[in-house]
């Protein structure tokens, strides 16, 4: 018991430790590492817009600035072809407000609160835009790496974390020639296997169906139809040809990215 207390502890004040390191120096996203990382992907003024991003993160979107520089430096990858830096992190916002506890449509007014406002200023909802949105790339693929388990996942933060356990565990304190205890060494293995230790349940847990916002759109389109299919048979009625009056006027106005 004691022992397990120890680590606990031990694991407590080396996430302090961290987070005190990551404090003095500053954020993990640079300019001199976006250059690097996305060398020929972006330019200056992508750079400038993806730092003010990181530096407003918190104050703009309630996001942790730690999470959105773990999310965007996990998630560059998809940068490329069709993945602009803009269109990234509003997917990386989106996908982290939906499982804060976000619905979609709330998440998406979130994201895009412009054109949200301009989706409620002519008298409509912006539910259709949120679910077409969810059904995006760029969206889809980040929510599919985090079905994956924790413990597997790459994350920069929890990586700097175990790096520190793995040092303590090999006799390494926090200055170059400090050398720790066996005591503190056997802790902080004992930490880092705990770290290393994968979930007992490895089952994944999936809702399969249409939810409520897809449903409320379904209803939408089919009473647009039925509308229009009514207005059709009046015009027939009336004496205009099938040519005139044969067409479906769904509109649905394209989804941002």
């Amino acid at each position: 018991m004691t022992l397990n207390t120890n680590v606990k502890n031990l694991v407590k004040n080396v996430e302090g430790q961290v987070r005190r390191i990551q404090e003095q120096e500053g954020p993990q996203i640079t300019a001199d590492l976006l250059t690097n990382l996305l060398k020929g992907k972006i330019n200056q003024e992508t750079i400038d817009a993806i730092l003010d991003e990181v530096q407003h993160i918190e104050e703009r979107d309630g996001i942790s600035q730690d999470y959105f520089e773990e999310q965007f430096l996990t998630h560059a990858d998809l940068l490329g072809p069709g993945v602009t830096a803009g269109i990234l992190i509003n997917a990386i916002k989106y996908v982290a407000l939906v499982q804060s506890g976000l619905t979609s449509q709330k998440a998406y007014d979130a994201v895009f609160p412009q054109k949200a406002a301009e989706v409620y200023a002519r008298g409509s909802d912006t539910s259709s835009f949120a679910t077409m949105y969810a059904k995006k790339k760029t969206v889809v693929e980040i929510m599919k790496r985090s079905i994956i388990r924790d413990d597997i996942r790459h994350a920069p933060l929890r990586d700097k974390l175990l790096d520190k356990l793995v040092q303590l565990s090999n006799g390494r304190g926090a200055k170059e020639d400090d050398y720790v205890s066996p005591t503190v060494q056997l802790n902080a293995t004992l930490g880092a296997l705990d770290y290393l230790k994968p979930p007992e349940d490895k089952s994944i847990d999936l809702k399969i169906g249409y939810n409520e916002e897809a449903k409320a759109m379904q209803q939408s389109i089919a009473e647009q139809l039925a509308a229009n299919a009514a207005l059709m048979r009046q015009q027939f009625e009336a004496g205009k040809s099938l040519k005139e009056i044969q067409r479906v006027n769904v509109v649905i106005d394209a989804v941002e990215e």
